[in-house]
């Protein structure tokens, strides 16, 4: 009896698209957007130290700030940092819809900046029960332990809990512990009907 439901955010609730900061931060560099993109590549390392939460606001945008030559103050880069995401209104919706009947949790890798400009800007996603998102806990998909921290919060064994995510390693993960799955791909995949199969009631 499933008893949980836990999603991911990116490109599930919300899409986004890193393009269009790096086009919209270029005016700011002597860097095209494409090498910026390039340099946002080369620098992964700093982005997930970012999305665990291991550097600041401050040591992410003067690190950027240094690597693309920027002539911008911290509020204007992180404007545009953020401003990525589009709401995906289906899922979002379907899921609200379930909140009085199931458990509801967020499993997230994001930065705390981004996360916290989605909230402002998509109340409508600010309805789960409990949050697990990798800034604030220092793990990140596909490490096992967030996938336990989140079983954890939604108060449920992984029998009895959904998963939703939309990158083939994490469904692995959730799939390796025992956590059903559904692997979410924009445009192609009905929710609800991959969570009635689940036993989910939409209705």
């Amino acid at each position: 009896m499933v008893k949980g439901i836990i999603s991911d955010m990116g490109n599930v609730l919300v899409y986004f698209d890193n393009k269009i900061f790096f086009k919209n931060i270029a005016p700011y560099s002597s860097f095209s957007s494409q090498q910026i993109g390039d340099f946002f590549q080369a620098n992964a390392n700093l982005l997930k130290k970012f999305d665990l939460g291991l550097v600041t606001d401050d040591e992410f945008f003067a690190s950027f700030k240094e690597i693309m030559k920027l002539k911008v103050d911290k509020e204007k880069f992180f404007q545009i940092y953020n401003d990525i995401f589009s709401l995906n209104p289906e899922p979002t919706a379907l899921l609200r819809s379930l909140k009085d009947k199931y458990s509801l949790v967020l499993l997230s890798n994001t930065d705390r900046q981004r996360f916290n400009f989605i909230l402002e800007k998509f109340p409508q996603i600010d309805f789960f029960d409990e949050y697990v998102l990798s800034f604030q806990v220092e793990k990140m998909k596909p490490d096992p332990e967030i996938y336990q921290l989140a079983l954890k919060k939604a108060g449920c064994r992984p029998e009895e809990a959904i998963f939703i995510d939309d990158r083939q390693e994490n469904i692995e993960t959730a799939q390796r512990l025992g956590l059903p799955s559904i692997h979410f791909l924009p445009g192609q995949t009905d929710l609800r009907e991959e969570l009635a199969r689940f036993g989910v009631d939409i209705d």
